[in-house]
């Protein structure tokens, strides 16, 4: 299905009380409502698109793992030269992970981005400037720690330099990534001897920007248990990862000011480029924030459902290189 075709469809029928006339085949359109907000500026996007008008300066968000590249592969020589062409027309492009800066491979370091949002926005850097890095103070790991060891779970702190698990196989070794979502693919792949964590005995007091824990689904009180424990503190997401054999849920504690939308806000500021000036693209639960924040957020389509069902459009997937076919629709370069 056409990309743009199908976010026209979505538009209008979540605008069904706005009264809009669009002909594609003039390429014209015209609005008999002005209060469209984030849809009007999307629709107008499009428009551009078609005139074949380039834009002003976007700040773009890529998620890594099932946006980029599948997990543990290198991205592929059209996305990266899309990057390239977009960062030449004087876009900013910006990676937008959950992972720690120290946990991102290399062969995505070896792209040239304009800064990263790490830690689902803990880190946020900008070429050799550190915009913001904020860690969870020593209280609020004594106070996650305590209740995640009560129940007996496993969990990893994500540190500035290491990370340290209540089990050095936190990140197990994969049986069959078959139907696993991008996140937990990614955990598993991971196990491949890169940053294994440190034994939770050695944490000394390093800075954590977030913590990582993982629930034996045969006690699936102990997602309530948590939730009720801290909720009133911190932002608990979760990966609807349980699937074959692996019999378990990730999820993450941070601060609540802490998420991938949150940190587009903070660059959008920074660079004093417009909210609707911003696109995300993601494929994952914990995209889910970029996504709704950004002025125009794109799902790939190998995302989960729940991600395609919140963003403005979806585009082609991860392997058929559909961030840089994406960026090219949009007319970036």
């Amino acid at each position: 299905m056409n990309s743009v075709t199908f976010t026209l469809k979505k538009l209008t029928d979540r605008l069904s009380k706005a009264l809009l006339d669009i002909s594609l085949e003039k390429k014209t359109l015209t609005f008999t409502n002005s209060n469209l907000p984030k849809c009007t500026l999307f629709l107008q996007l499009y428009y551009n698109m078609y005139k074949g008008n380039y834009m002003d300066k976007k700040l773009i968000f890529l998620d890594i793992d099932g946006t980029l590249s599948r997990p543990g592969q290198p991205i592929s020589e059209e996305t990266k030269e899309a990057i390239d062409k977009v960062r030449e027309n004087g876009h900013l492009v910006f990676i937008n992970t959950g992972r720690t800066h120290k946990d991102i491979p290399e062969h995505i370091q070896a792209v040239d981005f304009d800064g990263y949002v790490c830690s689902a926005g803990g880190k946020i850097t900008y070429q050799d400037e550190t915009i913001k890095d904020s860690f969870l103070t020593d209280d609020e790991v004594k106070q996650i720690r305590e209740v995640l060891d009560s129940l007996g779970i496993n969990y990893v702190l994500e540190g500035k330099y290491h990370n340290f698990g209540t089990t050095v196989n936190f990140f197990v070794n994969p049986k069959d990534l078959e139907g696993a979502s991008s996140e937990l693919a990614r955990m598993l792949a991971k196990n491949s001897g890169v940053k294994t964590p440190r034994p939770i005995k050695e944490y000394d007091g390093e800075p954590i920007y977030k913590v990582n824990f993982r629930i034996d689904m045969k006690n699936p009180e102990h997602r309530d248990i948590i939730q009720d424990s801290l909720k009133d503190d911190f932002r608990i997401d979760y990966f609807i990862n349980v699937f074959n054999d692996f019999g378990f849920l990730g999820g993450e504690v941070t601060r609540y000011d802490i998420n991938k939308g949150n940190a587009i806000k903070t660059l959008s500021e920074y660079f004093d480029v417009p909210m609707e000036d911003t696109i995300a693209y993601g494929d994952s639960m914990n995209d889910l924030d970029m996504i709704k924040a950004a002025g125009l957020g794109i799902a790939m389509d190998n995302s989960d459902e729940s991600v395609k069902e919140i963003a403005d459009a979806v585009c082609e997937s991860v392997d058929d290189n559909g961030v840089a076919k994406s960026l090219k629709d949009l007319k970036l370069y």
